[in-house]
């Protein structure tokens, strides 16, 4: 599937449009052992920077698909 894909010094970006395109979650994945550092630097001009940079992609999100079906939310 084509998803909305980033990619930058400690961090990949994921765009997820929910059903009918209108709106959309961004995912920010801090590399493994930088989220205090990413954490620490987000701000709005960082964060506006990244949403410039995503780009279409075709991307395979079947294993995290398999994962939430294997762990739904409680409710």
């Amino acid at each position: 599937e084509g998803f909305g894909y980033a990619a930058g010094d400690g961090y990949q970006a994921v765009e997820l449009l929910y059903e009918g395109g209108l709106m959309s979650m961004l995912v920010l994945l801090p590399d493994a052992g930088r989220f205090e550092e990413f954490e620490a630097g987000i701000d709005s001009d960082q964060l506006a920077a990244i949403r410039q940079d995503i780009a279409f992609r075709e991307l395979d999100l079947s294993p995290l698909q398999a994962w939430i079906e294997q762990h739904p939310p409680k409710v």
